[in-house]
């Protein structure tokens, strides 16, 4: 396992010490403090062990006291003797010098705890059980430890749990300490959010207070709904691998976090939306490279993230507060175990989502781990440190506080309520206006008990703050209809044109009067920079439709809805697709996809997404779609039949793969579908090309020879079952993808018997230019084998005349491996004086001569994807793939190109050549291990062979496997494994190429 790309929360509690004896120079290294970026923020030790040791989940009250999660039970090493339980303990700074002097132990005999959470005191109002004279003498914790979420209550304001009651309850076999339950998060209109982790796979009950249950297992992690008291369960959204922290911004979007499976970085950072689907399923394997696997959007139906995170996202918070400089507010925190930082996203909507920059706040050194993270009623922040690497507990901890530079720790000043709880509405308009959300939300309720007109009038008075407008919004949602409590002016501004605000979202809501389609289209079609919850909430106008469409087939209803579609945003579409599989009943589905002439193939996409969503089993409705062709639609209909194991349409899946010659995509699906249906399950090592079950496929005929062919270009080209036979076989078969499928295999790793075969298929110029440039590369790769050159050395200066200027470019890069050979260079001399510029820059490469350096200006347009494609794989350019992987073929050191299209438009990809140490993301860091033996190696690490051993990745492609206990150093750099100045390596024109190639990869 990676270590950069552990599990959210095996990141968070990771990864080796045996007991709390540490030798002097990790005690140095422990003492060491974190510093802030901003120089108006500073970050100060609050509490340290033994006060506190392996803290986890943290919460701060509305008085100032901090509630943290001590660990005692997470993989104890023999002799363990701190506590034989998980506590939670209250810690006070009575004195206001910044330190916990006050620590009483509100809780213990628990295991597995992951996260805590103090009652909001406006759910204590929402409730009707708060006593306004003893808010801070009235303590109710949310606790959630793996298998179970607690209310505990104390009765008697001794800071000590007296009652604990079970709201929600897992019955599964998995036990893994992490991967369960963690994260609470609360909306302002009450509502609860916790997620679940991917449980190892194992099956699973989860139970709420009134018996409301959902089952699974292997879907990966899911995020669920609940009131506080642990009724109407909802399962909110899934997808995950772990969930582990959640938060409600000021205007009610859900954000998580999520780590990254084994080969799938970056973590991520997620907006949360109902019935969302994130992509992510544990029963396809830990790697996340199963083409039935999506991490970000990449598959239909399935939603992007809205920023990677650093390693292991461990907690987040909405910063809403006046502590921190202004600018903060807004703004999402995340701290990042696996990086020791703690990060600041700036949010910007993004059509029906969000995206974000992500700046480092706080850095630390190796032994800052901050998990958990809170905000305190003075604004400023505190944070959980495990402080130490090591996966078993190990004895230390601490907690940091993070606050303005000079500010001090103080005692709050005592909520509205308490001061004057019979004479406040003065004093709480006046709080209505703080920036600190939970004062704020507490000043609505209060205001809100004396009647709905004083917060009416603010929701319609636009000078109002508009924080200040949605609470008082809110606050009417909840408890008044728009009948009663009209809020005419707030509704009239919303009818004034975009963009629209979270206000607005909360009052469309409140009138529950939709909008008609031609606006909804014309929204969506200039949908940037309103509230993403007013598109999303927008698309309830749209279910006349989706009922007119699913029960007259409307020619007129497909084509308003192909206008929805046509935007193309993830999100939107995910809303589609659960409005869809609510109104349509089984009978639409299968009628409207027999339907085709009113649907774009894209709404008949999400129609079929749908129909699996309203009945997994519906294989009427499988068999109807599976009449129309489109690539697309024909995966995700595969995907349905593997996954529901509907093993009476493989004959069908059989059908796919052998009557047409297949895109990478749909053949790796149809490839997965089989396995999946003959019972077969890929290895975690195997997950991603099932190479076993494509091996079975190269040797049975009774497969397409199309279906062969593809089968070939996944499996690994070192892999023992290629012999020279099976290939000469492919290149004499005289089925052009066969013959290309066996040359690019050739490429990447030679066979030298059958360098006689590639030299037949480039001398014949009868052949394609496809079939020959693509065998000149394999004949480069295999010149190094040869121990004459005369026979590859006469054929590529001979093919230096070839009327195709391709095959005469490919055979000036085979030359680069020869240009010490008799007679090539004073060949390659008379090319560099040559008429042809491009030839002349080839021959002057295959000298052994650099390149001008390049600028974006010189590649923004232009370039042959095809040629761009062999100078990715020739052995003689710049190698990417010796540490990339395009489509199963390549290295494995860095980051896997297959998709790079999606994340980088062409700027961005020419930069990465170009620039390449410019922007590194966390998970590519470049390290230097200076080893005992005094060998310096540099690398990435790819993960963790065991606990013992690190496997890193090197420059030249090489991937080896190092010892922990050999490592003297290990040194983070600022520059990519990439080499600089690699464009000076390449042509403009071949440089134009390679972008062209990258920008396909899609």
């Amino acid at each position: 396992m990676r270590f950069n790309s552990i599990t959210l929360l095996t990141m968070l509690l990771t990864l080796a010490g045996q007991n709390s004896l540490v030798s002097a120079q990790t005690e140095n290294q422990v003492t060491e403090s974190p510093r802030s970026t901003d120089p108006r923020i500073q970050i100060e030790l609050f509490a340290e062990s033994p006060q506190v040791v392996t803290p986890t989940g943290i919460n701060v009250d509305e008085c100032g006291r901090v509630w943290a999660i001590e660990s005692n039970t997470h993989f104890p090493p023999e002799g363990y003797q701190r506590a034989d339980s998980d506590r939670i303990l209250v810690m006070s700074d009575t004195d206001g010098d910044g330190k916990a002097d006050q620590i009483v132990r509100f809780a213990d005999g628990l295991t597995y705890t992951m996260s805590v959470a103090v009652k909001p005191t406006c759910l204590k109002y929402l409730e009707g059980d708060a006593d306004k004279g003893k808010i801070c003498r009235s303590n109710q914790v949310f606790v959630a430890t793996r298998n179970e979420v607690f209310l505990m209550t104390d009765d008697d304001g001794d800071l000590k749990a007296d009652r604990k009651q079970s709201l929600l309850k897992v019955e599964t076999p998995g036990s893994y300490p992490h991967n369960g339950l963690a994260g609470f998060a609360f909306d302002a209109a009450g509502w609860m959010y916790i997620g679940f982790g991917e449980n190892l796979g194992a099956e699973y009950t989860i139970t709420g207070a009134d018996g409301t249950a959902y089952s699974g297992g292997g879907e990966g992690g899911n995020v669920y709904r609940c009131r506080p008291d642990g009724t109407e369960l909802k399962l909110w959204a899934t997808g995950f691998w772990n969930p582990h922290a959640s938060c409600v911004d000021a205007f009610g979007h859900l954000f998580t976090v999520d780590n990254d499976p084994d080969s799938r970085p970056p973590c991520r950072l997620l907006h949360i939306i109902q019935g969302g689907d994130y992509g992510y399923r544990f029963r396809n394997g830990r790697k996340g490279l199963h083409p039935f696997t999506s991490w970000d959007g990449e598959l239909p139906g399935t939603l992007p993230m809205v920023a990677g995170t650093g390693e292991a996202p461990s907690g987040i918070l909405a910063y809403e507060s006046d502590g921190l400089p202004k600018e903060y507010i807004g703004n999402l925190l995340v701290t990042s175990w696996g990086d020791h930082r703690i990060d600041r996203f700036k949010l910007k909507p993004k059509g029906a989502t969000f995206t974000a920059t992500r700046t480092p706040l706080i850095e630390g050194g190796e032994n800052f781990r901050p998990v958990g993270i809170a905000t305190a009623p003075d604004g400023s922040l505190y944070c959980t440190d495990w402080v130490l690497r090591d996966y078993k507990l190990h004895g230390k901890g601490r907690i940091w506080r993070i606050s303005r530079k000079g500010q001090k720790s103080i005692s709050p000043e005592k909520t509205i309520a308490i001061q004057q709880p019979e004479t406040y509405l003065a004093q709480v308009q006046k709080s209505l206006d703080s920036a600190h959300l939970p004062t704020r939300r507490l000043a609505a309720w209060l205001i809100g008990t004396e009647g709905g007109k004083t917060l009416r009038n603010i929701v319609n008075n636009q000078e109002q703050p508009l924080r200040t407008r949605y609470e008082s919004m809110m606050y009417l949602a909840d408890n008044y209809n728009s009948t009663d409590v009209p809020v005419i002016n707030a509704r009239r501004a919303t009818k004034q044109g975009g963009p629209y605000t979270p206000l607005d979202t909360e009052v469309m809501k409140y009138d529950k009067k939709n909008l008609a389609v031609n606006r909804i289209i014309a929204l969506l079609q200039a949908r940037d920079g309103s509230d993403p919850s007013y598109l999303l909430n927008s698309l309830q106008g749209l279910i006349p439709t989706i009922r007119e469409l699913g029960s007259t087939r409307s020619e007129m209803a497909g084509k308003l809805l192909n206008q929805v579609v046509d935007v193309h945003d993830p999100f939107i579409d995910s809303e589609l697709i659960r409005l869809i599989s609510r109104t349509f009943q089984e009978a639409d589905f299968k009628k409207t996809l027999a339907y085709s002439d009113a649907l774009s193939p894209r709404l008949r996409l999400l129609i079929i997404l749908a129909a699996r969503r309203h009945n997994p089993q519906a294989v009427d409705v499988i068999k109807v779609a599976l009449s129309n062709p489109e690539p697309e639609l024909q995966r995700a209909l595969v995907q349905w039949i593997a996954e529901e194991n509907l093993v009476e349409l493989k004959p069908a899946v059989l059908k796919i793969m052998n009557s047409r010659e297949l895109d990478p995509q749909l053949f790796d699906a149809v490839l997965a579908a089989v396995q999946l249906l003959e019972g077969e399950q890929r290895s975690r090592n195997d997950e991603a090309l099932g190479i076993e079950f494509a091996s079975k496929i190269l040797k049975n005929e009774q497969y397409s020879r199309n279906a062969r062919a593809r089968a070939l270009s996944v499996i690994p080209p070192q892999h023992p079952q290629l012999t020279a036979e099976i290939l000469k076989s492919f290149l004499q078969s005289g089925h052009q993808p066969s013959v290309l499928a066996a040359i690019r295999v050739l490429q990447l790793a030679p066979r030298k018997p059958l360098l006689g075969e590639l030299r037949e298929l480039i001398a014949d110029q009868s052949e394609s230019e496809l079939i020959r440039t693509e065998a000149l590369v394999a004949l480069a790769a295999g010149i190094p084998l040869e121990q004459s050159h005369d026979a590859s050395k006469a054929l590529l200066l001979a093919t230096l005349k070839d009327p195709q200027p391709a095959v005469r470019a490919e055979a000036l890069r085979a030359l680069r491996a020869l240009k010490e050979e008799p007679g090539v260079s004073e060949t390659l001399s008379k090319l560099q004086s040559g008429s042809e510029p491009e030839f002349a820059d080839l021959a002057t490469l295959a000298a052994g001569k650099n390149m001008p350096a390049l600028k974006y200006e010189d590649v923004a347009t232009g370039g042959d994807p095809g040629a761009g494609r062999r100078i990715f794989f020739h052995p003689n350019s710049v190698r990417c793939s010796q540490c990339h992987t395009v489509h199963h073929q390549g290295g494995q050191v860095g980051p896997d190109l297959s998709v790079v299209a999606r994340a980088m438009d062409r700027k961005k990809l020419a930069q990465s050549i170009l620039h390449p140490s410019a922007e590194i993301a966390p998970q590519f860091t470049v390290w230097t291990f200076l080893m005992e033996s005094g060998k310096v190696i540099n690398g990435l690490i790819l993960g963790e062979a065991n606990k013992d051993n690190l496997t890193v990745g090197t420059v030249d492609g090489k991937v080896l496997t190092i010892k922990r206990n050999q490592i003297e150093e290990q040194i983070p750099q600022k520059a990519s494994l990439m080499p600089e100045k690699l464009s000076e390596r390449l042509t403009k024109q071949e440089l134009r190429d390679l972008i062209a190639y990258l920008q396909t990869l899609k």
